[in-house]
């Protein structure tokens, strides 16, 4: 009898062993995918980061496009002073931009009329063209 009670003695403990060790291995296991999670949460903000500062250089680059073609189309060389255009572009038209135009006094890197200067804006990103001419 006291041979039994020994055994069910040893069978408790090792029980209270396996069990703190699946704890520990579960804790193990929870800290790795939180760390996998926060590391993750990160890596996408970034992404968007980026595919919103795309969007906001696209915006300026169809800003000046867009003022390039409004030349074409008046057949004129240069804009007049003080000129500037706005515009949405974009596939749901959240894109949007503004493009002035400096007259060679006020742009160095012009060669013969002035600098068109672009911003586009994109979900709270800008980025920003200039286009000497």
């Amino acid at each position: 009898m006291s041979n039994n009670r020994n055994h069910n003695h040893k069978t408790e403990k090792e029980r209270g062993v396996s069990l703190l060790l699946a704890i520990l291995i579960l804790s193990l296991v929870l800290g790795i995918a939180l760390g996998l999670s926060l590391l993750l949460t990160q890596q996408l903000k970034m992404v968007r980061g980026i595919d919103n500062s795309v969007g906001a250089f696209f915006a300026a680059d169809s800003g000046i496009e867009d003022a390039l073609l409004q030349l074409k189309n008046e057949k004129k060389t240069c804009f007049d002073k003080d000129t500037s255009i706005h515009g949405n572009c974009g596939k749901d038209g959240d894109e949007e931009y503004d493009v002035r135009f400096l007259p060679k006094e006020e742009c160095p890197s012009a060669k013969s009329c002035g600098c068109l200067q672009s911003k586009g804006k994109y979900r709270g990103v800008s980025r920003a063209i200039e286009l000497s001419y």
